[in-house]
């Protein structure tokens, strides 16, 4: 019978010397980070901080997968997060209301009036691509289930009354 001693491992849980690379790796991409976002003038509010912040534990974790599970863990695990941002983008503008669009025979504003403040990007006309394309393979996928359905429905089934 072995003795409770023999069973406990004993090796560190953080190795001293990969400690510290691993620190300074996190101390050089935070830098980094923190370099891009003052460039595009995320430094300046909380909410940029914010985003910094994510984007830190994003490549942390992406960083993890492929320590652990090697390439195909990280190219998997950069695919499923490309499609939930796919997914959550084309649902979010999907529910947004849409703009109201004037009509055909509305008349132009005089060339005298107020220019109008710049526009504001119309995410719908982004996302119409990505609809459009996953319309198309909804109905790919629907006539494709119509054509190998069997052509005769399946035998019901009836109970006989006593």
């Amino acid at each position: 019978m072995a003795t409770r001693q023999s069973q406990i491992n004993t090796t560190p849980l953080f190795p001293e010397k990969a400690s510290h690379r691993r620190l300074l790796r996190h101390a050089i991409l935070v830098l980094a980070l923190a370099a891009a976002g003052g460039a595009i003038g995320l430094t300046r509010t909380l909410g940029g901080w914010l985003v910094i912040g994510l984007g830190w534990l994003v490549v942390t974790i992406l960083g993890s997968y492929h320590a652990n599970g090697g390439l195909r863990a990280l190219l998997r695990a950069l695919s499923e997060y490309a499609l939930v941002v796919i997914i959550a983008t084309v649902v979010t503008l999907t529910v947004a209301q849409p703009h109201p669009q004037q009509p055909a025979d509305a008349k132009p504003k005089p060339a005298a009036a107020a220019p109008a403040p710049a526009q504001a990007l119309d995410l719908a006309d982004l996302t119409r691509p990505i609809q459009t394309w996953l319309t198309h393979l909804r109905d790919q996928a629907n006539a494709w289930v119509k054509q190998h359905s069997p052509t005769t429905s399946p035998p019901t089934t009836t109970t006989r009354r006593r």
